[in-house]
C-alpha cells in the first residue's frame, strides 16, 4: 500500500479553476482547499507511469486506488501488495500469478487485468476503473436493501461473471457485494477472482488464522471447515450477497465467533420475513442457494441463472403498464356497466360497427372541409398575384418582378444547358490573370455524357444596343444604400421607356442586394484588409475586419492591439466595394479548387453569379470597362451566364 509521503516538486491544478498549485510539501491523499475558488482537492501520488488520485479501498494485503495513466491518459484502478507482503517471495509470486490467471479471463461482465508491473519494490496489477464503485457502496449510501427487481439484475449478471470464469476453470472463492463494481451506465462486473492462495500464503507470513483472512460473512459452511473453494461454494456466495441486496444486512451478522456457531445452518430469518415486498418465488432462490448441503443448492450456475432471467422478465411485465381489454368496463351487449346497451348492439363483448362507421364518417368529412379551405386559400393568393402582375403596382416592381425573373431565368437555364448529375466534375484549364493579378480558373464546360470538352468563342460577347438617354440619372449612393434614395429609384424607373423599364428594375434589385450580400458575407468569414482598405478620401487602413452590419465595417488595424476601429460604408472607396467582393470570390475559388465533382461545379457557378453582380454594380455606377471585365470572368467561370450578361450589361456598350 501506499504511504502518505510528501513529494517533491509535486505542481497540480485544481480541476475547477485550472489554478497552478504547488503540492510539494503536503502528504499524499491529503484533502485541501483551492485558495482561489475553493474546491475540495485531493492530492495524489506518482507511482511509476501513474497519477495515484484517490484510494478506493484497503485491507491487510493490499490496497486499490484510482489512478491515471500518463503515457495512455486514461482512469485505471491499481491493486498494490501491501509493503510488508512485497518483502516475501511467495507471497509476491501468488500475487503476479493471480493477475495473470485474472488476465485469462475475457467477459463482458468479469473486470479486465490490463498489465502488472512493480514499482519501487511494490507489486502491482493494472485494472479497468468502475466509477459506479460497488453494490456495497451503494447499500451503505442509501442505508437500505435495494428494489428486488434491482438485486435480481445485480445478482443475474454476477452470475454470469462466475459462471464463464467457472467454465475456465476458476472459482472465486471470497464473493462479497464488494465485487460487484458498477460501471457507467449502471454495467456491472465483478472483480477480485482468483486470490484465495495468495490470500492463505499471505495469511501465513502475517501471522493470521486462514479464515480471517479467506472467510467473509458469505462464505459457505465448507469453506469455513475446509477452505474448499469451487463452483458449489461460489453458488451459496451468490445466495448469502443475494440474501444482503434484498434484506438490508448480511445472514448472519459480522462477529466471526458467531458464524462459526451457525455452520450448517440457515439464516434465522429469511428474506421476505425481513423485506415483505420480496416474491416467494425469489425467496425460495435465494435459501436454496444458500442450503448448508452443497448437494442441495443448483446443480449449476445455468439453473441459478435462469431462474434470475425469470424473475428479471417478471419484474419488466409488472413495471410494464397493461393496456385495457377490448369491451373492458361494458356490461353486457357492450354498453356502459350500469347503464342499458346501445342500440344496435349485438351480444355480450360485440364490436358497434354503427358507432365506429359513424366517426369514421365524421373524420372524412372534417379532412374534406380541411382540404378544401387549403385550396381555396391557394386559388386566392394565386388570383392576387394574378391581378398585381396585370396591373404592375410599384411594390410588385420593386419586390416581386425582380425574384419572379430570376426564377424564370434560373428555370429556363437549368432546363436549356442541364448539369448531368452522373457527369465527372469540369476539366480546369490553364489559368490566367486578370487586370488585378488575381488567378481565374479557365473553366470549359463539359458535354452531356460528360466525355469530351465544347469548344467555346471566349472572345466573342455580344452585347445589346446602349438603351435610352438618361442613364446618369441614376441613384448612385456612396454607401451602396438605395433604401435612402427609393424615391428617386421610383422616379428614375417611372422616367424610363416601357420597354426597358422591367430589365432595369432587375438592375435596381440586385444593385440593392449588393452591400447587404456582402454583410453577409463578412459575418461568415472576416475580410482580409492587410493589404490595405481604400477610403473615400485617399486614407488607407490595414487590418482584418471581423464584423460587419447595416452602419460599417470594424477593422482590427494591423499593430493596433485589439482596439477595433470602425469604418462606415460611406467611408469606403468604390474601389474597395470590388476588392471586397474580389476577396471572397477569391475565397470560392479555392475551395472549389480542391473540391471535386458536384461541389467543384457549385463553387465555380457560386464565383461566376458574384461576378455578375459585381459587373452589374460596375455598370450601374459608371465603369462599363469594368463592367465588361467582370462579365467576361464570370463567363469564363460558366458559360450559361452569357444569357443574363446580354440582357443585364445593355448599358455597358454606351
Amino acid at each position: 500500500m501506499i504511504a502518505r509521503v510528501v513529494q517533491k516538486n509535486l505542481k497540480i491544478t485544481c480541476p475547477a479553476c485550472d489554478q497552478k498549485l504547488d503540492a510539494s510539501e503536503i502528504p499524499a491523499f491529503t484533502r485541501v482547499n483551492c485558495p482561489s475558488c475553493s474546491a475540495a482537492i485531493v492530492v495524489p501520488c506518482r507511482f511509476g507511469q501513474y497519477l495515484i488520485e484517490e484510494p478506493l479501498g484497503e485491507d491487510r494485503l493490499s490496497g486499490v486506488y484510482r489512478a491515471l495513466d500518463l503515457k495512455l491518459s486514461r482512469e485505471v484502478a491499481l491493486r498494490i501488495l501491501d509493503a510488508d507482503l512485497a518483502k516475501h517471495a511467495e507471497a509476491v509470486q501468488a500475487f503476479v500469478e493471480a493477475g495473470r490467471r485474472i488476465a485469462v479471463l475475457t467477459h463482458a461482465y468479469i473486470v479486465p487485468i490490463y498489465s502488472s508491473g512493480d514499482f519501487e519494490g511494490l507489486p502491482f496489477l493494472v485494472m479497468e476503473y468502475m466509477p459506479g464503485r460497488s453494490a456495497a457502496d451503494q447499500m451503505a449510501r442509501t442505508g437500505a436493501a435495494l428494489p428486488w427487481p434491482e438485486a435480481v439484475g445485480l445478482c443475474e449478471k454476477a452470475a454470469r461473471g462466475l459462471d464463464a470464469a467457472n467454465r475456465e476453470g476458476m472459482a472465486h472463492g471470497g464473493f462479497t457485494p464488494r465485487n460487484i463494481l458498477l460501471g457507467s451506465e449502471r454495467h456491472v462486473k465483478v472483480g477480485d477472482f482468483g486470490l484465495t492462495r495468495f490470500k492463505r500464503l499471505s495469511a501465513s507470513h502475517l501471522g493470521l488464522p486462514a479464515e480471517a483472512v479467506v472467510c467473509s460473512p458469505y462464505s459457505s459452511p465448507e469453506t469455513w471447515r475446509a477452505g474448499a473453494v469451487d463452483a458449489r461454494a461460489d453458488l451459496y456466495s451468490l445466495g448469502a450477497v443475494l440474501y444482503h441486496l434484498l434484506a438490508g444486512q448480511a445472514p448472519f451478522g459480522a462477529d466471526a465467533a458467531a458464524r462459526l456457531r451457525t455452520l450448517g445452518m440457515l439464516p434465522a430469518r429469511k428474506p421476505r420475513d425481513i423485506n415483505s415486498r420480496t416474491p416467494a418465488r425469489l425467496n425460495a432462490l435465494c435459501m436454496k442457494l444458500m442450503a448448508p448441503d452443497p448437494a442441495a443448492r443448483p446443480a449449476s450456475y445455468r439453473e441459478a441463472i435462469g431462474e434470475l432471467a425469470a424473475l428479471g422478465e417478471q419484474a419488466a411485465r409488472t413495471a410494464r403498464p397493461v393496456k385495457p381489454a377490448p369491451g373492458a368496463g361494458r356490461g353486457a351487449g357492450g354498453g356502459v356497466a350500469g347503464k342499458a346497451p346501445a342500440r344496435g348492439a349485438g351480444r355480450a363483448g360485440s364490436v358497434d360497427w354503427a358507432q365506429r362507421h359513424r366517426v369514421r364518417r365524421a373524420g372524412r368529412r372534417t379532412r374534406r372541409v380541411f382540404d378544401v379551405a387549403i385550396l381555396c386559400s391557394l386559388l386566392l393568393l394565386v388570383v392576387v398575384f394574378a391581378a398585381a402582375a396585370a396591373r404592375r403596382p410599384q411594390w410588385y416592381v420593386r419586390n416581386i418582378e425582380p425574384g419572379v425573373r430570376w426564377l424564370r431565368e434560373r428555370l429556363s437555364l437549368a432546363f436549356r444547358n442541364p448539369v448531368p448529375e452522373a457527369a465527372p466534375p469540369p476539366e480546369r484549364g490553364e489559368e490566367e490573370d486578370g487586370d488585378d493579378g488575381v488567378a481565374i480558373p479557365s473553366w470549359r464546360p463539359m458535354q452531356a455524357n460528360g466525355t469530351a470538352p465544347v469548344e467555346t468563342d471566349w472572345g466573342r460577347l455580344p452585347i445589346p444596343s446602349a438603351p435610352p438617354a438618361g442613364m446618369e440619372a441614376r441613384p448612385r449612393p456612396r454607401d451602396l444604400d438605395f433604401s435612402s434614395v427609393r424615391a428617386e429609384l421610383d422616379a428614375y424607373l417611372q422616367s424610363q421607356p416601357a420597354a426597358f423599364r422591367p430589365v432595369e428594375s432587375e438592375r435596381v434589385g440586385m444593385v440593392r442586394s449588393a452591400r447587404g450580400y456582402l454583410v453577409r458575407l463578412m459575418q461568415y468569414v472576416p475580410y482580409d484588409g492587410s493589404d490595405g482598405i481604400g477610403l473615400r478620401n485617399g486614407g488607407v487602413v490595414r487590418g482584418v475586419a471581423p464584423y460587419a452590419n447595416e452602419r460599417g465595417i470594424s477593422v482590427r488595424v494591423k499593430g493596433g492591439g485589439a482596439e477595433l476601429v470602425k469604418i462606415g460604408w460611406a467611408d469606403l472607396s468604390f474601389e474597395q466595394y470590388l476588392a471586397m467582393f474580389q476577396f471572397y470570390v477569391n475565397q470560392r475559388l479555392g475551395l472549389s479548387g480542391v473540391a471535386s465533382g458536384e461541389g467543384r461545379i457549385e463553387g465555380g457557378h457560386d464565383a461566376a453569379r458574384d461576378y455578375l453582380l459585381m459587373a452589374v454594380l460596375c455598370d450601374w455606377y459608371g465603369y462599363p470597362e469594368r463592367a465588361r471585365d467582370y462579365g467576361e470572368r464570370a463567363r469564363r467561370l460558366d458559360p450559361r451566364m452569357e444569357a443574363p450578361l446580354k440582357r443585364m450589361l445593355a448599358a455597358s456598350d454606351g
